[in-house]
């Protein structure tokens, strides 16, 4: 879910109800109360997302019941602050990947598949939801580097 929609791993994903998924729209709402900025944000859903969440018939779930839930299963009670993070330290060390890799890594890569896509500087911030684009082109540079096809591929001969 958090390659798909950028929701972060703390507590957005983990205090997403069944019914902030707004399936006839296809957006995400991450609530102010459980953003870290502070403000209520609808996120595009990209269809393989959406494919997988009517697959697991989230659709027809209780709108009031955390999709991320205590016994791993959308439930009553949310999962655990680190419940999620430990399971994916888990898988990967069983996979022998590098500590490296981190649990918000899957937001992350998100991003960068986006761009690579062709998906513009601004495109990316808002699914990432920063405030500024200088925040968005900061967090490229970290990520990507410079990285400029027409650079590469289409620079003109002498």
């Amino acid at each position: 879910m958090m390659y798909y929609s950028a929701i972060r791993p703390g507590e957005e994903i983990r205090l997403l109800k069944a019914g902030d998924i707004i399936f006839k729209s296809k957006k995400i709402i991450v609530k102010s109360t459980t953003a870290k900025s502070n403000r209520t944000d609808a996120i595009d859903m990209p269809s393989q997302l959406y494919e997988e969440l009517i697959y697991q018939r989230m659709d027809i779930c209780d709108p009031d019941l955390y999709v991320f839930g205590k016994w791993g299963r959308p439930g009553n009670k949310p999962t655990g602050k680190n419940t999620l993070r430990n399971r994916f330290n888990r898988i990967r060390d069983s996979l022998n990947l590098s500590k490296s890799y981190k649990f918000y890594s899957w937001k992350h890569s998100g991003a960068e598949a986006l761009a690579d896509k062709g998906a513009s500087t601004w495109e990316i911030q808002a699914h990432l939801r920063h405030r500024s684009i200088e925040t968005t082109e900061r967090y490229a540079r970290k990520r990507l580097g410079n990285r400029n096809e027409k650079i590469k591929n289409n620079f003109p001969d002498i």
